[in-house]
């Protein structure tokens, strides 16, 4: 029997009241299906949840594997029919079964950006400065929801493709996400390690920064063909992360100009506090209001930059469509 062959009579016919039409990937704790959601005549991604027999932890065993598989699903399915951005996969369903839970989602076909980080399938800088600007569009909404991705990394953006091209991206996988307003406890240091924020390494309070960092991490990452930090162990990498800064980008790629490569460089090589914590610039009243507002430049921005409320550079931002005839127009 051939290797596809056998892959294909592993391959579930039926989850619930979908058809399944092949496996998209798998993980240690999931595997994604492609499958057919006939009655809403449309394709779907189903995530199942895959517990190990050994992590069948009690419900009342907080300290079992199968409790945090629980919680990672648990945050996703909070989520259902929340998120409404063209850069974020939707989450249509969460199942409870006790033998299998699944999540039915918004089908991506594609790719992800892992593709894209091995120094012989670079994207352009043209096409790195895209994904950039709408993953932080759509991490901005992702905050002004209350929430926290906690795991921007390159396999959790899906990238849709046009032949060698990619047209459009959508962040995935929330299942190590922090809802703010939430009552339930939060699992902490969650994440990926090249592209975790120092603060969350350490177990600190975070905010929508530390998915920025994850952000700039991985643009760094597309630019270069490897990550900001590399180390034979996860010690030496931690201590990268806490106290060194990454190589200039234009020393790894030819045709990095300065601006670019402050982009991603900025966040990542922002020495951090005895806390874990990037340091917040304090802004000043540069607009001569008498009040420190968002209006406001950090020292050592270019004139005519924005702050938002943590005093932090706006890279990207959403302006609101001009009203008719602003321009001058009908």
């Amino acid at each position: 029997m051939s290797a596809d062959a056998a892959t294909a009579s592993r391959l579930p016919r039926q989850i619930g009241k979908y058809k399944v039409l092949g496996r998209l990937g798998e993980g240690a704790t999931s595997e994604v299906f492609h499958a057919r959601d006939e009655f809403r005549g449309r394709d779907v991604a189903i995530k199942c949840l895959r517990v190990p027999a050994r992590a069948q932890g009690s419900e009342g065993d907080s300290n079992s594997d199968g409790h945090y598989f629980k919680r990672f699903f648990a945050a996703e399915a909070d989520l259902v029919g929340r998120l409404e951005h063209p850069n974020v996969v939707q989450i249509f369903d969460a199942v409870p079964d006790p033998e299998l839970p699944y999540l039915v989602m918004e089908y991506v076909p594609g790719t992800t950006l892992k593709k894209f980080c091995r120094p012989d399938s670079l994207l352009s800088l043209e096409q790195v400065v895209e994904v950039g600007f709408k993953c932080a569009m759509a991490l901005g909404y992702v905050s002004r929801q209350g929430l926290i991705h906690r795991d921007v990394k390159p396999a959790n953006v899906l990238a849709v493709m046009d032949r060698d091209t990619v047209v459009d991206v959508k962040i995935t996988d929330f299942g190590s996400v922090l809802q703010l307003d939430a009552e339930r406890t939060a699992v902490h240091r969650v994440g990926s390690l090249a592209y975790i924020s120092p603060e969350q390494l350490d177990g600190a309070q975070i905010d929508a920064r530390a998915d920025m960092y994850s952000l700039a991490a991985v643009l760094y990452h597309l630019i270069a063909g490897r990550p900001p930090f590399e180390g034979p162990t996860q010690a030496a990498l931690m201590h990268q992360v806490f106290n060194e800064a990454p190589a200039a980008l234009p020393t790894l790629r030819a045709g990095v100009p300065d601006s670019l490569d402050r982009c991603p460089n900025t966040p990542v090589g922002t020495p951090v506090d005895s806390n874990g914590c990037p340091p917040t610039p304090a802004a000043h009243d540069t607009d001569g209001d008498g009040v420190i507002d968002p209006q406001d430049r950090c020292p050592n921005t270019p004139a005519g930059s924005r702050v938002d409320q943590f005093g932090c550079l706006i890279l990207f931002e959403e302006r609101a469509p001009a009203p008719p005839g602003a321009d001058g127009g009908e």
